[in-house]
């Protein structure tokens, strides 16, 4: 829907940074520390052999070539090895050009970063088309009931456009708070954005909402109050919006769960300093991701909506809140937190080093790990 998507790309976005949140974090500790130049080739196909914690060649292989678009054997070579002196022994790694900074360089930054190309690359090929289909074919529904095909042309090329920014803001502000230290800020991300969906679908602006999503085009929902609301819902459910979407789902679900899980897969596999407390099963993985960027919004969705029509928009919205915080978000008893927790995000050197007030997970890392990992593009 176009109101719903806004929030959902945004989601998607965050979900994919979230994925590759290790990644990330020893991506940029790297590029950090060599000064801020450009990574030179590739870094990341983690751990293909061996066991996921493996210290100094378990991050060598979880750091290693992945990027089809990096540069050549020469930087390859000078990724693993780094210079070598006259001598023949590894030399120190200098830079030739001052650092790039500013929005350019963290502009393209962000080009280089595969999991962003990867986040973009569904966007762009998956989900904005997706959305293009429904609105054509189903304008009412697609728009909450709201449009028509009489809609502007501009109007159309707008959203299928914002289908795609909202995903590389949903992973750029994500990645960006992985990698200063907030994982768990960065991990509600997504959820902040499927919780705006599911409110949207359930409240909407009007409290109607799910009247919407359950009336296939707008006589439907005209005539939503003259029958039980149960025949309207079981009716919505063999339309052909909703098999149009149970086909959509049946592609999209699963390569952005492949996607996600394998991301998340290699992470655990990164050895050394950078390894988790534990690996969760694959099963605590899919149920992690799943509870807490899905059904978990549902929930939140409903009693916020319910809290609307009980207390009226300000005092719902505030006893809402009141209640999703405690159940759901605040670190001592949300089970959203419980699910972060159980994809084991942080790492034992971040926690000590952040203990000792150091904001530096690539301090701890021996320099010879380093030069392997340094100038990786992941």
């Amino acid at each position: 829907m176009v109101q719903v998507d806004v929030f959902w790309s945004y989601g998607l976005g965050a979900g994919f940074a979230i994925a590759a949140a290790r990644q990330l974090r020893v991506r940029q500790e790297l590029r950090d520390r060599d000064g801020g130049g450009e990574p030179a080739a590739e870094l990341a196909k983690a751990g293909q052999t061996g066991s996921w914690n493996d210290g100094a060649e378990g991050q060598r292989r979880a750091l290693s070539a992945d990027d089809d678009f990096a540069s050549g054997a020469t930087e390859r070579a000078l990724a693993k090895d780094g210079p070598v002196a006259a001598n023949g022994a590894p030399a120190k790694r200098t830079t030739t050009a001052p650092p790039a900074v500013g929005a350019w360089a963290d502009f393209k930054d962000l080009l280089q970063n595969r999991f962003m190309v990867a986040n973009v690359l569904y966007a762009a090929m998956l989900f904005a088309p997706s959305g293009i289909y429904l609105l054509w074919g189903f304008p009412n529904w697609e728009t909450m009931q709201a449009g028509s095909h009489s809609m502007p042309a501009w109007l159309i090329v707008l959203f299928a456009i914002t289908n795609v920014t909202q995903a590389i803001v949903g992973f750029w502000v994500t990645e960006r708070l992985i990698v200063s230290g907030r994982q768990y800020l960065g991990f509600l991300q997504a959820w902040v954005g499927y919780f705006g969906m599911f409110f949207l679908l359930v409240n909407g602006w009007d409290k109607t909402g799910w009247h919407r999503f359950f009336s296939e085009d707008r006589a439907d929902f005209k005539t939503w109050a003259s029958e039980p609301a149960l025949d309207q819902v079981t009716g919505w459910l063999t339309s052909d919006v909703a098999l149009t979407l149970y086909g959509m789902g049946a592609i999209l679900i699963p390569i952005m769960a492949v996607i996600m899980i394998r991301s998340l897969a290699t992470g655990y596999r990164i050895g050394g300093e950078y390894r988790p407390d534990r690996k969760p099963a694959g099963t605590a993985i899919v149920t992690a991701v799943t509870v807490a960027m899905l059904l978990s919004g549902v929930p939140a969705a409903v009693v916020a909506h319910q809290m609307i029509l009980w207390l009226g928009w300000i005092g719902g919205a505030i006893a809402g809140a009141a209640v999703i915080f405690v159940v759901l978000l605040w670190s001592r008893t949300g089970l959203l937190y419980r699910g972060y927790r159980m994809l084991a995000l942080e790492d034992v050197a971040y926690r000590r080093l952040n203990a000792e007030g150091s904001r530096s997970v690539g301090d701890s890392v021996e320099p010879e790990v380093t030069r392997e990992l340094s100038y990786s593009n992941q």
